[in-house]
């Protein structure tokens, strides 16, 4: 069983941020864990629920603080956050109403998703985190 963690490679050096970002691989390998031992879909729905209040929370951290440290593209993230929260939201809502399973695609893409996301967007404002004492 294949499971993820956060490259020490990604970690930007803001510790509340480094924490959930370990945070979303820890969901995923909770996920791939779920499937393969198969548990009850009923527990499974609640892990895809802990992971978009998960996406939400997180982005909604991150989008804070880039707005107390005047983080010049701040709306531009913002608007990645929104596509990326979509795509969990309709996942879960899919998988709740018993139209997929987990597909080791989705998972996949969540996961190249956000560790792109860190690798290329997130470390653009590690800097400026830093510089504000974050």
């Amino acid at each position: 069983m294949q499971t993820f963690a956060l490259p020490s490679g990604l970690k930007l050096g803001t510790d509340i941020v480094d924490r959930q970002h370990a945070q979303f691989f820890d969901l995923m390998n909770g996920l791939i864990e779920a499937d393969a031992t198969h548990v009850d879909p009923v527990q499974i729905n609640g892990i895809i629920a802990d992971l978009a209040d998960y996406v939400q929370t997180h982005f909604r951290t991150e989008e804070e603080l880039m707005e107390r440290c005047g983080f010049p593209h701040l709306e531009e993230h913002q608007l990645m956050h929104a596509k990326f929260a979509a795509r969990v939201e309709d996942f879960h809502r899919k998988f709740a109403r018993g139209e997929i399973g987990i597909e080791h695609e989705i998972l996949a893409y969540m996961v190249e998703w956000f560790t792109d996301h860190i690798r290329t967007e997130d470390a653009r404002y590690a800097d400026a985190f830093r510089a504000a004492g974050y």
